[in-house]
C-alpha cells in the first residue's frame, strides 16, 4: 500500500511517468507520514460522543489471520489514505484529516464505487489526456466546451468539496454540541461530477462560503487499484538483500581453578 501511494504521489504530476526511477525507493519521511495517519486513527478522543472502537476507524478492514499478522486494508482504505495525504499536503493537521476521514468514510467509499461504475472510466481523467477523448453521451463524463467551433471534450473529473471553519465561535450550536472540546469544524463534504457541476456549486454558495478545499478524486480512485496490483508484496522481517549486522561475541572467560592464584 505504501508503494502504491508513493508511486502515485511521485508520478501524478507527470501523468504516471517515473522519469527518475524513484518509485522503488520510498523515502522514510513518506512512510512516517502514512504511519502517523494510521496511528492517529487508533487514538481515542477523536469523536465527541465517546465511541472508540474499530467500527469508526478510517483505515481498517478487520484483523489478519493468525498471531502477529498485519491488519487488513482494502482498496477503499488505500484510497482514503491517498486523500488523507492530499489534505496533509494542503496544510491540514493530521489529526484533523483523520477526524474528517472517519466521518466522511461512507460517502467517500460510495463515491469510489460510483467512479468505477461510470462507463469508460479510465485514468488519467484530466489534463493533457483529456484532449484525446471526445465527449460521448454514454454517461461516462460531462462535456467541456472550449469554444463553439470545436467538438466538446470528455470531462471525467470528480471533485470533493471540503469546507472547514476555524472561527467556530460563529457557530454557537456547534460549540454547545461539542461541549467545549477541541473538535474541528467541517461541514458535510460534497461531490460533483465534472468541472461545470463544481463551478455551478461554487457560484451558488457565494458569498456564504468564499473559501473551500477542492480535491479531484477520480484520478486517484482509478489509478490506485492498478498500482496496488503492480506493487511488490513485502512480507514481514528484513527486506530481501539486506545484510544483518553481526556483533562479535565477547570471548568467554575461563573459570578459575580452585586453590589457584
Amino acid at each position: 500500500m505504501e508503494a502504491a501511494l508513493w508511486r502515485y504521489a511521485l508520478t501524478g504530476p507527470n501523468w504516471g511517468a517515473d522519469w527518475n526511477r524513484l518509485a522503488p525507493r520510498i523515502p522514510s519521511v513518506f512512510r512516517s507520514r502514512v504511519k502517523k495517519l494510521l496511528n492517529l486513527d487508533r487514538i481515542p478522543g477523536l469523536t465527541p460522543w465517546g465511541q472508540e472502537d474499530e467500527t469508526i476507524w478510517a483505515f481498517y478492514d478487520g484483523p489478519g489471520e493468525g498471531v502477529g499478522s498485519e491488519d487488513r486494508f482494502s482498496t477503499h482504505h488505500a484510497f482514503l489514505l491517498g486523500i488523507g495525504l492530499d489534505l496533509v499536503n494542503e496544510g491540514l493537521k493530521q489529526s484533523e484529516v483523520v477526524y474528517f476521514l472517519r466521518h466522511a468514510r461512507g460517502k467517500l467509499e460510495a463515491a469510489f464505487e460510483q467512479i468505477h461504475k461510470r462507463p469508460g472510466a479510465i485514468a488519467p481523467v484530466s489534463g493533457s489526456d483529456r484532449q484525446l477523448h471526445r465527449f460521448k453521451e454514454d454517461g461516462s463524463s460531462s462535456p467541456i466546451w472550449l469554444d463553439r467551433h470545436h467538438h466538446p471534450l470528455s470531462d471525467r473529473t470528480v471533485w470533493l468539496v471540503i469546507r472547514r471553519q476555524e472561527a467556530k465561535e460563529v457557530y454557537p450550536r456547534f460549540e454547545k454540541l461539542t461541549r467545549g472540546r477541541d473538535i474541528p469544524l467541517f461541514l458535510e463534504p460534497e461531490f460533483y461530477f465534472g468541472l461545470e457541476a463544481v463551478k455551478e456549486c461554487v457560484f451558488k454558495q457565494l458569498p456564504a462560503f468564499r473559501h473551500l478545499l477542492l480535491v479531484e478524486i477520480a484520478d486517484l480512485a482509478l489509478t490506485l487499484p492498478r498500482y496496488l496490483e503492480e506493487a511488490t508484496v513485502v512480507g514481514r522481517g528484513r527486506p530481501r538483500g539486506s545484510v544483518k549486522r553481526v556483533i562479535p561475541a565477547k570471548p568467554a572467560r575461563s573459570p578459575r581453578k580452585k586453590g589457584g592464584s
